[in-house]
């Protein structure tokens, strides 16, 4: 920048001086702050110069320690690596047992195949050479149904054909093992999704809780989930004035999935038929998982857990001698905790005392005709029915026929998936009788599911009918 460049702008010869003051002051500052920074980067170099020298008068071999430790992390993150990409190079492999995955694993590690991109190569010769040196390791599908887990095995039947493929290839592979091992042994696997969304569905259809309470998937280790103990409360205000801060409350509580089983006997001769098979354990299944669940939330057995709730301990409102009259205590209870009643639960005991409910003039109170012979709604609200909403009387208790309460406060969970054991050679026992299943050409079907089921058990009430039979 010269003189003669800024006069020919226009400027005169103060306004110039000027100019030349405020670039000088302006390059002075930036001399300064380069400075500056050249000390404090000497200052730095010197300090690690310091400390080194002292860190080698500790310790003479620091410098290659500290080298040592970098490479030792390095190989721990690519061993890290390694194994993870073994892992889900694995994950697609049907090893015929456990062990046999273990083992097929250890080997693939020893290994030590070339890490690219996140995955090993040269692993689809390593499988095929394993394969070859040990067949027995795998399996070629157990079962191999058109489930959709084989991309080139699509679903394409409907779940009764894929049922009755599954329960074919399971009944070979039990006689091809037949020589290798224990004559006592039960056969474990999953069934197809298909069948087991089949069977779940049915549970739920056939269950009065499932029906009316809310669903949630159920992680294998359980959940926690909120419970509202109290709703915000709005508020009106003026134009200027501060607005109301109404917090609603929550509490939570942990929901735990439980083992739910039933053992089913078959004659041999559906072993023929897979297809009349299917079709008699989706009719028998459900109907005996759903009514076990539905006894056991309504109190008649013991909860299979702390963190599953019952409805033992609601109150008790009694429709034996005033059907009507029980039934709006009921829903006036369960007002009185902050709840509103929006379902019936009835067992067929309750279904006949409300049918015999009669107004002054003899007419029935709970059906709009002798021909529909059925309680849809009570109060405005949903009726379902169950035979595990029946406990029978005791010496201390009335019998139970019946659950109102507000459905919104219930929640239960399933974890996905039937697990299914087959087995010919046990004895089981069926109430006072034994069946043998060798000796009586039979077969057993033990289906288990896992649920967990949560309430709040203030906004329900018990429906009694007979008194107890002590005093």
């Amino acid at each position: 920048m010269k003189t003669e460049e800024l006069k020919a702008l226009g400027l005169n010869e103060e306004q110039v001086q000027k100019v030349f003051a405020l670039h000088g002051a302006d390059i002075e500052r930036q001399k300064q702050t380069i400075t500056s920074l050249t000390t404090e980067r000497d200052a730095a170099r010197n300090s690690l110069s310091e400390a080194n020298r002292k860190l080698e008068g500790y310790d003479p071999d620091w410098k290659a320690k500290a080298e040592k430790a970098e490479n030792d992390a390095k190989a721990q993150v690519a061993a890290l690596q390694s194994d993870f990409a073994a892992e889900s190079a694995v994950s697609g492999v049907r090893f015929s047992s456990e062990s046999a995955r273990k083992a097929f694993l250890s080997e693939l590690k020893a290994k030590k195949l070339t890490l690219q991109e996140g995955k090993l190569l040269g692993f689809d010769d390593f499988l095929a050479d394993y394969k070859k040196s040990d067949p027995d390791a795998f399996t070629s599908g157990y079962p191999n149904v058109k489930d959709g887990g084989d991309p080139n095995n699509k679903p394409g039947a409907a779940a009764r054909d894929q049922f009755a493929e599954w329960f074919g290839q399971v009944m070979k592979l039990r006689r091809n093992n037949m020589a290798s091992v224990d004559i006592n042994r039960t056969t474990t696997i999953s069934l197809p999704t298909a069948v087991s969304s089949d069977i779940l569905q049915k549970t739920q259809e056939s269950s009065a809780v499932m029906s009316l309470a809310r669903r949630i998937t159920l992680p294998g280790l359980g959940v926690t989930i909120p419970i509202i103990t109290g709703d915000p409360e709005a508020g009106w205000v003026g134009e200027t004035e501060k607005k109301p801060v109404k917090r609603g409350t929550l509490s939570t509580k942990v929901m735990q999935p439980y083992t739910l089983a039933v053992i089913v006997p078959f004659s041999n001769q559906f072993r023929r038929d897979a297809p009349a098979l299917y079709d008699a354990m989706v009719q028998r299944l459900p109907g005996a998982l759903a009514k076990k669940f539905d006894a056991t939330v309504f109190g008649a057995y013991d909860a299979p857990g702390s963190n599953f709730d019952t409805m033992k301990s609601c109150t008790a409102q009694s429709i034996l001698t005033d059907a009507y009259g029980g039934l709006v205590a009921a829903d006036a209870d369960i007002a009185a905790h902050d709840g509103i009643m929006n379902g019936w639960v009835l067992s067929p005991q309750a279904k006949a005392m409300l049918l015999t409910a009669v107004d002054g003039n003899k007419r029935p109170l709970f059906i709009n005709s002798v021909a529909d012979g059925a309680v849809p709604m009570i109060l405005g609200a949903p009726v379902k029915q169950s035979k595990g909403a029946y406990i029978a009387e005791t010496s201390s208790a009335d019998a139970v026929v019946g659950i109102a309460g507000d459905w919104t406060q219930a929640v239960y969970g399933t974890v996905e998936g039937v697990q299914i054991a087959i087995s010919d050679q046990a004895t089981l026992t069926d109430g006072g009788s034994t069946i043998n299943l060798f000796e009586q050409n039979m077969f057993a079907v033990r289906a288990e599911i896992e649920v967990g089921f949560r309430c709040d058990t203030t906004v329900f009430s018990k429906l009694t009918g007979k008194a107890k039979t002590g005093g």
